[in-house]
C-alpha cells in the first residue's frame, strides 16, 4: 500500500525486485504517523479539507519490529536500508 509515483510502479511492473529498493533506499520521503481507528473519519475530512493526499499503509499490532508484506501477502525479507558511518 505504499504510495509510489507513476515511474516508481513501471520500473517495479518491469523488475519486482527494484521494490525492495524502493522501500529501504533512496532520498524520496514521505511523513509516516499512526492514527488510532476511532480518528481515521477526523483524518480524513481534515485531509480533504487540506487537498492532501494520505495513505493508509498498515497496522500497529503488539509485538517487536516491522513486518512488511508484498502485494501477495507473504512477508518481505528484512529490508536493508542506508545507515550512517
Amino acid at each position: 500500500k505504499v504510495p509510489l509515483s507513476p515511474a516508481g510502479r513501471a520500473a517495479i511492473a518491469r523488475d519486482p525486485v527494484l521494490l525492495q529498493a524502493a522501500l529501504s533506499g533512496g532520498d524520496d520521503y514521505e511523513l509516516l504517523f499512526t492514527v488510532p481507528p476511532e480518528r481515521h473519519a477526523a483524518l480524513a475530512a481534515l485531509a480533504a479539507d487540506l487537498d492532501l493526499a494520505v495513505s493508509e499503509i498498515g497496522t500497529v499490532i503488539d509485538g517487536e519490529g516491522v513486518v512488511i508484506f508484498d502485494a501477495a501477502g507473504g512477508a518481505m525479507p528484512d529490508l536493508k536500508s542506508w545507515e550512517h558511518p
